[in-house]
């Protein structure tokens, strides 16, 4: 005999293709509560009809009162194994159930436990014969009736250790399941990988930078341009080669205040400012020296810086610093103590006698020179110090050159001055906004406006700062591919279900390929936090 166990769920088309496996002709099926055979008769019918036409007896054993009721009713052997069945190893089937028998009331009973339910087996004695001696044997004496109770436990015991296994199992199902809820919530992370189509791009045209342009125009090619501009004196000593006599005067620097009114006043070239000794210095240049400021009624005075020169040759107007030079021209007037001088390094210079001097060799070289410096200084110090998202083209920046004074005659050290000034000047345009402007050019559809992995070449480069506009060609090429911010999108999708956030990266526009990964494995969401999202865009 084969023995067969019912899977619960099992569908009696399978079960039936088991038996037809089966080389038995006698095979116990064992079906368990609530099986899927009780979904209908026809079932029972069916392994009924089966058995006839296979000739092979087919038992059903269950505990389940409706499995032996339908095995039953369609003419298949049914037992219940607590009940019905012959245990292997006993001997006779305990099925004699009766009552104690009152002869018995004196005997000890064994005690059942709790809920137990008390089963009474009799047993049979030995049949006698008439005919036989008073005396008999041993071996032939007659087995008493007697009766013992018996207790099936399976109700007190059994089930509901059963029971128990099957609770303790569900709370540690419910714990792991809860457990790895707030693990997933606490430290889950999810990643996405994401291919977008390319496009091969090329553009060679036309470009113009201009600084009345405030924002891209596409149909013009125009963007906008920004101008820098800075001057820059500069003095610079270099050693006289040449012999002279000289009668130098001594120069100096006077710092101008006005502490009359907020009014500015004008000072011409060769005003004079007198020492309290009487010595008199005159302004190189004219100068506009500022008004004071007045608040609640007090002056604040202002001020403003400018060279000077003795009025007298020689050493004469060598002199230290001087807190206070009067200016003869107001002499008479309330202005006249409300602006003075102050010759805060003295003055310096003055001399007479055999000097050195500069030739005209040495001049030519110095002034060379010192545009060397400048062009340098143009170089590192300005063009350095712009915007470092600011584009300077080649051609579109340069140094203005302005006036260059010599001082011919060489001081204590041998040393003859040349000044220089210089006006530095740039025209520059931001590349970002070249890349826009190409990308608004190129570009038909919300798939392909970003250009990657861009390479510009430019020329033509005319730069005109009197008009204040800029035009150059620009050859480019790169590829065109989808204006994708993963910091905005992996905000975007942060807390989605996993299959939303499947469509929504499947719905990204110039998409090819992507995938989507979360850990730990059994998240069904992504993580709320952004930032435990990493999205890679390859």
């Amino acid at each position: 005999m084969q023995k067969i166990i019912v899977e619960k769920d099992e569908a009696v088309a399978d079960l039936i293709e088991r038996i037809l496996e089966s080389d038995e002709k006698e095979i116990r099926l064992v079906v368990p509560k609530k099986s899927h055979l009780l979904d209908s008769p026809n079932n029972f019918r069916l392994l009924a009809r089966e058995a006839n036409v296979l000739s092979k007896l087919i038992t059903v054993e269950s505990v389940d009162e409706n499995v032996l009721k339908l095995a039953k009713e369609t003419g298949l052997v049914s037992t219940h194994p607590l009940f019905d069945e012959r245990m292997e190893g006993e001997g006779e089937r305990m099925t004699d159930i009766v009552p104690v028998d009152a002869a018995d009331n004196g005997r000890r009973k064994k005690r059942a436990p709790a809920g137990a339910v008390p089963l009474k087996v009799q047993y049979e004695a030995a049949p006698e014969e008439e005919d036989e001696p008073a005396e008999a044997t041993e071996a032939e004496e007659a087995v008493p009736v007697r009766e013992e109770e018996r207790y099936d436990t399976l109700a007190d015991n059994r089930e509901p250790r059963s029971r128990r296994w099957v609770w303790l199992a569900l709370g540690v199902v419910v714990i792991l399941l809860a457990g790895g809820w707030l693990f997933g919530k606490l430290f889950g992370k999810a990643s996405a990988e994401v291919v977008f189509q390319r496009t091969p791009w090329t553009y060679n045209g036309p470009v113009a930078a201009l600084t009345s342009v405030k924002g891209l125009d596409a149909d013009r090619s125009l963007v906008p341009g920004q101008i820098f501009e800075e001057e820059k004196s500069l003095v610079q000593a270099f050693p006289a080669s040449g012999r002279a006599n000289v009668n130098i005067k001594a120069k100096g620097s006077i710092t101008i205040v006005n502490s009359y009114s907020s009014a500015p006043q004008e000072l011409v070239a060769r005003t004079r400012f007198e020492t309290p000794d009487g010595k008199i210095f005159r302004l190189d240049n004219g100068v506009i020296v500022p008004g004071a400021q007045i608040k609640d009624g007090k002056i604040t005075p202002s001020s403003i810086k400018a060279p000077v020169t003795a009025d007298m040759n020689g050493a004469a107007g060598n002199v230290g610093r001087v807190d206070k030079l009067t200016v003869p021209g107001f002499k008479g007037s309330p202005k006249f103590d409300g602006f003075y001088g102050i010759l805060e390094n003295g003055a310096s210079g003055g001399a007479t006698g055999e000097r050195a001097v500069a030739t005209d060799a040495d001049v030519q070289k110095a002034e060379a020179k010192t545009l060397e410096v400048l062009q340098a200084s143009f170089q590192s110090s300005f063009l350095g110090n712009l915007p470092s998202d600011m584009k300077v083209l080649d051609g579109a920046a340069a140094l203005i050159p302005g006036k260059v004074t010599v001082d011919r005659t060489a001081g204590t050290d041998g040393n003859f001055n040349v000044t220089a000034n210089a006006v530095f000047e740039a025209f520059g345009f931001r590349e970002k906004d070249l890349h826009a402007l190409l990308a608004a050019q190129t570009t038909t559809t919300p798939a392909t406006a970003r250009l990657e992995n861009l390479e510009l070449a430019y020329s033509g480069v005319q730069a005109d700062f009197s008009k204040k506009e800029l035009k150059f060609s620009v050859a480019g090429k790169g590829d065109l591919t989808a204006d994708f911010d993963p910091e905005a999108f992996r905000s975007e999708i942060a807390g989605q279900k996993r299959d939303g956030a499947r469509s929504t990266i499947m719905s990204l526009p110039g998409l090819t390929e992507a995938r989507l990964t979360l850990w730990p494995a059994w998240l069904r969401s992504l993580p709320q936090n952004p930032d435990r999202i990493v999205i890679t865009v390859k």
